[in-house]
């Protein structure tokens, strides 16, 4: 859980957003996606960022959250795709995504705070990595405080979270 406070102008606003981020690792079988939503029932999350949904379309991810509002870019049904979940409470201003299922931004409103919530699922090799992040500031604004959370497929120490990795990175 994260509580997010957020400056707005000159003054602050402080807007308490309940927040959490999940790599699914795919949400097609049913019964993951029923179990998946069960547990997610059982809290007051006000934000959701999910990476990996394996999903086809966006109406796909609208009908497995019929209680949030869903922001998303897809992927394929075997990987990829990212979203943004939202209790109806909170105004999607706008939302800006990739086309590869890898990035979603949601620009939201809440108690006349805007910020931006994102969702992101970086690339597993390390090259293609190297383009991914720089790729991300132009689709940040840095006067925008912004809410960032994902799978960024990295490790702190690679010789120790890694398998073979021989204390190298890949």
């Amino acid at each position: 859980q994260m509580i997010c406070l957020i400056m707005v102008a000159k003054f602050f606003v402080i807007v308490m957003v309940v927040s959490v981020t999940i790599n699914v690792n795919g949400l097609r079988d049913p019964a993951k996606r029923l179990s998946f939503c069960h547990w997610l029932t059982g809290f007051n999350f006000d934000v959701v960022c999910l990476q990996e949904l394996h999903c086809v379309s966006v109406d796909e991810v609208k009908s497995w959250f019929p209680s949030y509002s869903v922001v998303s870019s897809v992927g394929s049904n075997k990987s990829c795709g990212v979203a943004v979940l939202f209790k109806p409470s909170i105004s999607l201003l706008n939302t800006v995504s990739d086309s590869s299922g890898c990035f979603v931004c949601a620009r939201l409103s809440q108690a006349h705070a805007v910020f931006d919530v994102v969702s992101l699922y970086a690339p597993n090799l390390r090259s293609d990595r190297l383009s991914f992040f720089p790729s991300l500031s132009s689709y940040l604004d840095p006067g925008v405080p912004t809410l960032l959370c994902g799978d960024f497929n990295l490790v702190m120490d690679p010789g120790r979270d890694r398998r073979n990795a021989g204390g190298q990175c890949d």
